[in-house]
C-alpha cells in the first residue's frame, strides 16, 4: 500500500515538473503568486520610505 502511494506521488510530481518545463502558460500561472507577493512587498517598502520622508535618492525605482 505504501509503495503504491509513494509511486503515485512520484508520478504526480514528475508529471507536474514536466508540465512546468514544457508549458510556459502553466509556468506563468504557477509562479503568479510569487510575483504578486514581491510586487506588494515593493509597494509596501516604497510607501514606508515615503512615510519616513526618505530623500528621492533612497526611494526604490518605481519601474
Amino acid at each position: 500500500m505504501i509503495v503504491a502511494l509513494v509511486a503515485g506521488l512520484m508520478m504526480l510530481v514528475l508529471g507536474l515538473g514536466l508540465l512546468w518545463l514544457l508549458s510556459p502558460a502553466f509556468r506563468t500561472w504557477s509562479e503568479r503568486p510569487k510575483f504578486q507577493m514581491l510586487q506588494r512587498e515593493a509597494l509596501y517598502e516604497l510607501e514606508a520610505a515615503r512615510l519616513r520622508g526618505a530623500p528621492a535618492a533612497e526611494l526604490p525605482d518605481e519601474r
